[in-house]
């Protein structure tokens, strides 16, 4: 088992890409949304059975986004990107055209498992605050004036 950062993924990838893991799984996968990031192609060359992507924003800012989760988890499921282009964003943003949209979305709803933040609060414990005060040393209080005094 490897646990590593995106950083370290991709600066480490000639490692890792020897070796061929049983599941590749990628927390806050949106993180790797760009697909001509350097980060992109180094988890694509991250060799697995089986992938899966975890996040909570699946689009942060373009239908490009889904894809590249998709083409992470799923390769080929949407197409290349080209054709994503053109099949898909160009005709659902630009276009409106509805129907394209329900294509996609019935293309991609059996690999997204969506729950609702209601949902998901029910399986939250109760939020919890404590405040604890604590005193500064003489040093720490100095330091603390000198930047505050530096940050006005």
């Amino acid at each position: 088992m490897v646990i590593t950062s995106y950083g370290i993924l991709r600066n480490d990838i000639d490692l890792i890409k020897s070796y061929r893991f049983h599941y590749f799984i990628l927390d806050e996968s949106q993180y790797v949304k760009n697909p001509a990031s350097k980060i992109y192609e180094a988890v694509k060359l991250v060799e697995a059975t089986h992938h899966l992507g975890i996040t909570g924003t699946p689009i942060e800012n373009s239908l490009i986004d889904l894809w590249t989760q998709m083409d992470l988890v799923n390769k080929g499921l949407l197409g290349s990107l080209p054709f994503f282009k053109r099949h898909f964003v160009v005709p659902i943003t630009k276009n409106q055209a509805d129907e394209k949209e329900a294509k996609l979305q019935k293309l991609i709803q059996p690999f997204l498992l969506r729950r609702t933040k209601e949902k998901v609060a029910q399986d939250l414990p109760p939020v919890m605050e404590t405040l604890l005060y604590c005193d500064m040393t003489p040093e720490q209080e100095q330091f603390y004036e000198r930047e505050k005094s530096g940050i006005r």
